[in-house]
């Protein structure tokens, strides 16, 4: 693996372990970020916490079946694709299709998303 899919793939593991913290420690401060299961386009780090404590309620799994990276320098990429993601909550499990687009930077030493873009694929 790459080292632009081993940096995407944090975010993949935190979601799938529920780790609201390890998300957040992905993302930038001013990140603009349109959600998958919400309509709000979110400008920052706080309004992803506060999506994030709501969705991981929902116990989501994600996994990646297709994926692409475009780097654009040494310090930015775009990670593209679709995944998965299993929900269950109430008791009532659900899954849906996904279509993804990520945009790292690595503004001050360390990747963070800058934007983040997720939406229900359509069928």
């Amino acid at each position: 693996m790459n080292c632009e899919l081993e940096i995407a793939q944090q975010w993949i593991d935190c979601l799938n372990r529920g780790d609201l913290d390890g998300i957040l420690d992905l993302y930038d401060g001013d990140v603009t970020f349109h959600p998958t299961l919400v309509g709000t386009f979110i400008r920052n780090k706080e309004g992803a916490k506060r999506y994030f404590m709501d969705f991981l309620r929902k116990n989501p799994q994600a996994s990646l079946t297709e994926r692409c990276v475009k780097r654009f320098c040494d310090s930015a990429f775009l990670f593209t694709g679709n995944m998965n993601i299993d929900l269950e909550e109430n008791g009532v499990s659900s899954s849906l299709m996904a279509r993804f687009t990520f945009v790292w930077q690595k503004p001050r030493g360390a990747w963070r998303i800058v934007h983040h873009h997720n939406s229900l694929r359509p069928a």
